[in-house]
C-alpha cells in the first residue's frame, strides 16, 4: 500500500526555502524495507526492517541547488526487489533572490 511510504517533513510538497541544509524524513512499514535509496543513494543508516529514515539535501555536498531539486526515493526489499518508489521536490530561493526582495522593500 502506496500510502504506508510517507514523508513526515517537510510538510509541503513542494517545499520551497531558502536553506542550504533541508532534512527529508519518512516513514516505512515494519519490517518491510531493507534499504532506501535516494536519487541512487543509498540510506547507510537506515536499519534493515526499520521504519524511520531522514536524508540532508546540502548546497555543501551539491545535492541541493539554487531552482528545482527533485528527490526520488526508493524503497527495496531484502531480495532486491523494488517495493515502492516516490518523490520529494525542493525548490531552493538562491540567495540573490532574497537581497533583491529586501532592495525592494526600502
Amino acid at each position: 500500500d502506496s500510502t504506508n511510504f510517507k514523508f513526515i517533513s517537510p510538510k509541503s510538497i513542494p517545499y520551497t526555502t531558502s536553506d542550504d541544509v533541508v532534512m527529508i524524513e519518512g516513514l516505512v512499514p515494519a519490517k518491510t524495507v531493507s534499504y532506501i535509496e535516494i536519487n541512487d543513494f543509498r540510506l547507510w543508516k537506515f536499519p534493515k526492517n526499520g521504519t524511520y529514515w531522514k536524508y540532508f539535501a546540502n548546497k555543501q555536498f551539491w545535492n541541493l541547488q539554487d531552482g528545482l531539486n527533485v528527490y526520488e526515493v526508493k524503497y527495496f526489499a531484502e531480495d532486491g526487489k523494488l517495493l515502492h518508489k516516490n518523490a520529494f521536490t525542493i525548490v531552493k530561493t538562491p540567495e540573490w533572490a532574497l537581497q533583491s526582495q529586501t532592495w525592494s522593500k526600502q
